[in-house]
């Protein structure tokens, strides 16, 4: 688990900002490129995913 602060530092987008103010953060790990993000939000779980070389937001993948 990784706190908010952490997770942010991860984001350079305003979108994703709104989303971490609304739910809270359930596991993280990483790959060889991507850190990925498990974040529980209204009831859906969402997958962030961040390139680990140049850390940037690559995209958001929903399910529940």
């Amino acid at each position: 688990m990784i706190d908010l602060k952490t997770f942010k530092e991860f984001s350079k987008s305003r979108q994703v900002d709104e989303i971490l103010s609304s739910g809270k953060v359930l596991d993280t790990h990483n790959t060889k490129n991507l850190k990925i993000i498990s974040y529980q939000m209204n009831g859906f779980i969402v997958d962030m995913q961040y390139d680990l070389k140049t850390s940037e937001f690559l995209g958001l993948y929903y399910g529940n």
